[in-house]
């Protein structure tokens, strides 16, 4: 779906980009539970790095290891590498006739590296890493007619992060003992609590199209973990068709079409490209009853074409999907693609 999710609503999916879209959850599917949620995501290099670097730190003689190390930045040098863990527990959502509720446990570590010549100010290898967890909820309500929806999201979540450029004599002199090095000099930990006020709007209830607006404020007044960092207040704006389409006999029905800019404010502090604000998606059920479900997404993020699959077998789902990220300041200047898979149980 490229990430656009604002206006779409109605999975469990909505706490993290649009709780209002929680009052979209069928109300005659009961409770929605996802008991357990792992996901896993890497850029293409990211494991070839890794291993390789391991092999450089188990060197034991400091003058091979020198060698080694700046053999591996040259091999790799000015790459961009990606690794991140996923976790959601225990998530529950509740569709009602007016009102609607969700709440999950999270978990996620990320880690971006990138790889420098090592000379003047830029160092030799460029972390940034960040870790965290706690507890997401939200609540949505129905008025005039069940057009608008409001919603409101609440989040707690705990933080580490390390932030930093390693030289080369780091590295070697540190190489013994570097996750204790990390951990004693750069390792930064808070925790943040911040709230979420979500709008979604149905303008023509009984058109066949469905079209439906979406505006969140997330993070209101930015998630700030101290010392361990931020996330900035987000600002989005989507746009959803969700078509009555029954499909070809059963196959090919329910497709979403969607429309996304994120962060309108411009308060990431980052950069002002508009082209890495857009989110384009769509996608469709192959098929989907009682026993199993195949559906099929893709979309355009940053400007990057994205695919992924949902493949469900009773209540085991597995997920695949590949999109890219821009690291660079514009879109289509510097793609890092990255590939995800995940498994869960649901029902």
């Amino acid at each position: 779906m490229g990430g656009a999710y604002t206006a779409v609503g109605g999975t469990i999916n909505s706490l993290f980009y649009n709780p209002a879209g929680l009052s979209d959850v069928k109300q005659s599917a009961g409770f929605e539970v996802t008991l357990l949620k792992l996901g896993v995501a890497a850029s293409s290099k990211t494991k070839n790095f890794y291993n390789d670097l391991q092999d450089v730190l188990d060197i034991d003689n400091d003058t091979e290891q020198l060698t080694a190390l700046n053999n591996l930045i040259l091999k790799y040098l000015g790459e961009n590498f990606h690794f991140d863990i996923e976790m959601l527990a225990l998530g529950v959502v509740k569709g009602g006739e007016t009102s609607s509720f969700g709440f999950t446990l999270v978990g996620n570590i990320q880690a971006n590296f990138a790889t420098h010549e090592g000379t003047g100010t830029d160092g030799l290898i460029e972390v940034h890493q960040h870790s965290y967890g706690g507890v997401i909820g939200g609540y949505a309500r129905k008025f005039i007619d069940d057009k608008l929806k409001i919603g409101l999201g609440a989040k707690f979540l705990y933080a580490q992060s390390v932030d930093h450029t390693f030289t080369t004599s780091e590295i070697v002199v540190n190489s013994d003992n570097l996750d204790d090095y990390i951990k004693d000099n750069y390792l930064e930990t808070g925790s943040g609590f911040s709230f979420d006020f979500d709008l979604e709007y149905d303008p023509f209830p009984d058109n066949v199209l469905h079209p439906q607006v979406g505006f969140s404020v997330l993070n209101i007044g930015d998630l700030d973990f101290g010392d361990a960092g931020k996330v900035p207040m987000s600002v989005n704006l989507g746009f959803a068709l969700k078509p009555e389409f029954e499909g070809f006999g059963g196959l090919f029905k329910e497709p979403v079409f969607a429309f996304d800019i994120v962060d309108i404010t411009r308060n990431n502090g980052i950069d002002d490209d508009w082209g890495k604000r857009i989110r384009l998606g769509a996608e469709v059920k192959v098929w989907d009853n009682k026993f199993a479900s195949w559906i099929v997404r893709t979309g355009l993020y940053e400007g990057y074409p994205t695919f992924g699959t949902d493949f469900r077998i009773g209540v085991v789902n597995l997920q695949f999907a590949t999109y890219a990220e821009e690291v660079g300041a514009y879109a289509g200047q510097d793609a890092d693609r990255r590939y995800t898979g995940a498994l869960s149980i649901e029902w």
